[in-house]
């Protein structure tokens, strides 16, 4: 089975590459959607290497107990992001789309909102940081000024703009010089022996500076031409599409960090330092789907408005694209299952090899849950969405207790896969509203199969 997977899985790579390119050769959509995921793959594996060697500095310097504190108090604020960013990201970017001559009052409508709910979630977070770490005052201290970056934040609905536009590459711009700038600063703090919190407000600084380059960047764009104003009326459209997607996005920011809990409570600190790198690892590609689906998103959207055959027709071709995404970073992940991080992090980090391998299919679905997400957001699934959340909430947790009781470190791996599955495969096939969008994916699955190579074994 492997020898055949060997010869296959290329064989699959090559023939859909060669597609891709005879399809840019002729498009010019085609090759705008190319250069928008190039500026958005550019902008991620920059933020990835700086990100990862200045924390490594960062780390050494302030101490396992200090760098503990300093990741708590990222960790504490983005349990309550969903309720500053009202789950509006997806639904900009649709309606900046379909109503381009709405841009000021879209922009100018999410802005305030975005500005109240940050302002609500940096109340939300003093009082209860106040509350659970009365006796700790740094570390109150801490994560209240981490949640100031919230406000900066709510200027994020201009990069909306550039994504729906496919101009990602003014996002890349402000993004990578607000990093680099903070990046130098935070080194500095290192040479001078700066206390930790400084670095906290070295993050929130990273965030004021994006926002300010976004901001401008718009400006430039749109001088005289676009006038920003709020109403009532847009305003109520929004948040009648995106409150759904709030107490959803809360279960969800549950189940994601269910497995590790549980792994630390029943199984014990080494398994989950395992099971943490290998996660990690699996970080260092989950971003694809989502700037692949930012870049494909417009295109959708404009589909969605010419009729149903046409949208169906883009969101196989994205799932599609998804498909080969995938493929590209496969042989890159298993070259990391088996060689990779026994290499970087020493023999005594082999298992989490392992474990990464066992992550792989649970990576194709996590592909394709991009795509779903935007069928969601298309076609304002959001109550389905919500509803399909809460009914797997249960689920996940009876699956992650008793996997991860009888099989550790993999039972909790393979409930996650399970939950994926079952979400993207079962829940679709029960209800109606999302049978499109499983039909849409057996399509792409069925173009994307290689039946000439397989007659030939």
């Amino acid at each position: 089975m492997i020898a055949r997977l060997k010869f296959l899985i290329p064989s699959l790579f090559l023939s859909l590459l060669e597609k891709a390119k005879e399809r840019l050769s002729r498009s010019p959509m085609a090759q705008r959607i190319a250069a928008n995921f190039s500026w958005l793959f550019l902008e991620n594996i920059i933020l990835m290497a700086v990100g990862l060697l200045v924390s490594i500095r960062v780390a050494r310097y302030l101490g396992p107990e200090q760098f503990g504190m300093l990741s708590y108090a990222l960790a504490f604020v983005a349990l309550f992001r969903v309720i500053s960013t009202l789950g509006l990201e997806e639904i900009l970017t649709r309606d900046l789309v379909k109503m381009p001559e709405k841009t000021g009052e879209i922009l100018g409508s999410a802005l305030v909102l975005r500005l109240s709910a940050a302002s609500l979630t940096v109340l939300l977070v003093s009082v209860a940081v106040a509350w659970m770490k009365r006796d700790v005052p740094l570390m109150r201290d801490l994560v209240i000024i981490t949640s100031f970056a919230e406000i900066a934040n709510a200027a994020m609905v201009f990069r909306r703009w550039f994504d729906a536009h496919l101009e990602a590459k003014y996002n890349v711009v402000a993004s990578n010089a607000a990093l680099l700038a903070v990046a130098a600063l935070k080194l500095y703090l290192v040479f001078v022996h700066a206390p930790i919190m400084s670095f906290v407000w070295a993050n929130t600084l990273q965030v004021v500076v994006n926002a300010i380059l976004v901001i401008s960047f718009f400006a430039r764009r749109h001088y005289g031409t676009v006038i920003i104003t709020a109403s009532k009326r847009m305003a109520a459209t929004l948040i009648g599409d995106s409150w759904p997607r709030i107490p959803a996005g809360i279960a969800l920011a549950v189940r994601d960090q269910l497995g590790a809990v549980l792994i630390g409570d029943m199984i014990g600190a080494a398994d989950l330092g395992q099971y943490s790198m290998a996660t990690r690892f699996y970080g260092l590609v989950a971003f694809i789907p989502g700037i692949v689906c930012s870049s494909l998103a417009p295109s959708l959207t404009v589909a969605k408005q010419a009729g149903e055959r046409e949208y169906m027709a883009k969101l196989s071709r994205m799932y599609r694209v998804l498909i080969v995404s995938f493929l590209a970073i496969l042989p890159g992940v298993l070259f990391m299952s088996f060689w990779g991080i026994r290499w970087l992090c020493g023999v005594e980090y082999a298992q989490a090899g392992h474990l990464l391998f066992l992550m792989t299919f649970r990576m194709l679905l996590l592909f394709l849950g991009q795509g779903r997400m935007w069928f969601s957001v298309n076609d304002n699934l959001f109550r389905y969405g919500m509803r399909v959340t809460f009914i797997l909430l249960p689920v996940d947790i009876i699956l992650n207790y008793f996997m991860i009781r009888f099989w550790g470190v993999v039972g909790g791996i393979a409930a996650a896969t399970l939950s994926y599955f079952l979400l993207m495969f079962v829940i679709d096939a029960i209800f109606k509203e999302g049978r499109p969008n499983l039909h849409a994916i057996l399509i792409a699955g069925k173009s994307c199969w290689p039946n000439k190579y397989l007659k030939r074994q």
